[in-house]
């Protein structure tokens, strides 16, 4: 679709209120990058997904997608032979597989009526020994458990068995009566990774052992007796190998998870289509959008349309509009009072037509009937080319001959004000010049004009109809 006529029709302002209906980042990114298909297949298989999943919305509840994050960075990584991933990224890739098995079990549920959904869902891998495995070696907190591995296990018994070593010597330290007056705390802290005590500065000669630091004040220092340096150094040793072998359980679970990183894509992929749909049932809840007929004949006939972009404003008055085209109709001129609603109605036809081919239910009563287009084209509002120096005249008519270029039949045109920037006769003239034009492509034309001599122009032509709105 042409980026110029979607930033025109306020698409993307449209897809700025969506993301705000999904869940995870994932989603927003989904949302975001949402754009138009001429491609009926897809249409209909969205229109119905998002029927389905507003209905269970109104039934059901609920979907269980919430705690869903973006994990591509982390997929990529894994991609990559070798590479290890943390805990907390490894948890996040977790609660992928956990999010699945919650959306396994709530589609099939009896209430569940959503056989597209179920089908979509049904996709998702089921890869309960890797989860398992995670789970055994990593508490959903974040740390690595004893469990892990033997030699975890072993290390970590060691460990807490000479840090109570060492602290046992220096608690006795600290309850000597004799050395008392050279603490100027009497408990054991920790400095650089070893057990050290707090000494007054004054008696650093009473006791044998290696300064670490001292305080602000410079009143007091981290002291470590002699007595405790052969514990502190094995407390090292051990505390070396025990991040040796959590690195191993890490690299090892990486490794395992490698090796079903297709199906951790493939599910991240559904999670993202699922969080997308989502938002666009949320969206047409809130709009009461439905899904109107199809058809690929240039037939449109929009019953009570309403702006989404004006009925999401608090306090908007939206007066619904009904459009009629196609068939033997294959231009409208749409003229009446400035202020009108002229170009609110040529922007509802244009964003409901993009919304519709986005997979998007639309705001309109039931019976409404909407065309596929391979291409929807926008000239609306003043435009000037800053870069060209050219006035807005200038600019509206080298838009409309560059659209004119690309149009074809199954092309929708939309033209604010055709002709407008000169006078009545010459705007007139123009403006036919150019239907004359579209209608020779057999491109279906919507435009809003002022001049009396264009709306003449509707009597003359079978397939062209003047419409106002008052």
């Amino acid at each position: 679709m042409d980026y110029r006529s979607l930033k025109i029709l306020e698409f993307h302002s449209l897809l700025d209120i969506l993301k705000d209906f999904s869940i995870s980042p994932l989603g927003k990114k989904r949302c975001l990058a949402l754009r138009p298909t001429p491609d009926r297949f897809l249409i209909e298989s969205r229109l119905t997904e998002v029927i389905e999943l507003k209905e269970i919305l109104e039934t059901v509840g609920d979907v269980p997608l919430r705690g869903l994050k973006d994990i591509e960075d982390l997929l990529k990584r894994l991609e990559v032979e070798g590479s290890v991933l943390q805990v907390q990224e490894i948890l996040d890739i977790h609660q992928l597989m956990v999010l699945g098995k919650g959306l396994r079990r709530f589609f099939l549920k009896s209430e569940v009526k959503a056989s597209f959904l179920q089908e979509k869902v049904s996709k998702l891998s089921s890869l309960k020994a890797l989860e398992k495995e995670i789970l055994h070696a990593i508490h959903t907190k974040g740390e690595i458990l004893d469990r892990a591995s033997p030699g975890l296990s072993d290390i970590r018994h060691r460990l807490g068995a000479v840090r109570e070593k060492a602290k046992g010597v220096l608690e006795r330290l600290l309850h000597r009566e004799d050395l008392q007056p050279i603490f100027q705390e009497d408990f054991i802290t920790l400095r650089n990774g070893r057990y050290v005590l707090l000494i007054k500065s004054d008696f650093k000669h009473r006791l044998e052992g290696i300064i670490h630091d001292q305080s602000h004040s410079r009143m007091s220092l981290f002291f470590e007796p002699l007595q405790v340096v052969p514990f502190n150094n094995e407390i090292n040793i051990l505390t070396s190998e025990e991040k040796e072998e959590e690195y191993r359980i890490l690299a090892d679970l990486s490794e395992r998870m490698r090796g079903e990183v297709q199906s951790l894509r493939s599910d991240f992929e559904i999670f993202g289509e699922l969080d997308l749909l989502y938002a666009m049932a949320r969206l047409t809840l809130l709009l009461k959008g439905i899904r109107p007929e199809l058809n690929g004949d240039g037939k449109t006939m929009m019953r009570e349309a309403r702006s989404p972009l004006l009925s999401l404003q608090k306090g908007a008055q939206v007066i619904p509009i009904d459009l009629r085209m196609g068939e033997s109709i294959r231009t409208l001129i749409i003229s009446g009072a400035n202020a009108g609603g002229k170009t609110v109605a040529l922007k509802t036809l244009g964003l409901l037509t993009l919304m519709v081919q986005s997979g998007l239910p639309i705001p309109v009563a039931e019976g409404s009937e909407v065309a596929i287009f391979d291409e929807v084209f926008a000239v609306i509002g003043d435009e000037q080319s800053m870069e060209e120096n050219l006035s807005t005249f200038s600019a509206h008519l080298l838009h409309v001959n560059e659209i004119l270029k690309k149009a074809g039949p199954c092309s929708l045109v939309l033209i604010d004000e055709l002709g407008v920037g000169t006078n009545s006769s010459e705007g007139s003239a123009l403006a036919m010049g150019f239907l004359d034009l579209f209608r020779e492509k057999g491109s279906l034309v919507v435009v809003t004009t002022h001049f009396d001599g264009l709306k003449a122009y509707g009597y003359l032509h079978p397939d062209v109809e003047n419409v106002s709105v008052k």
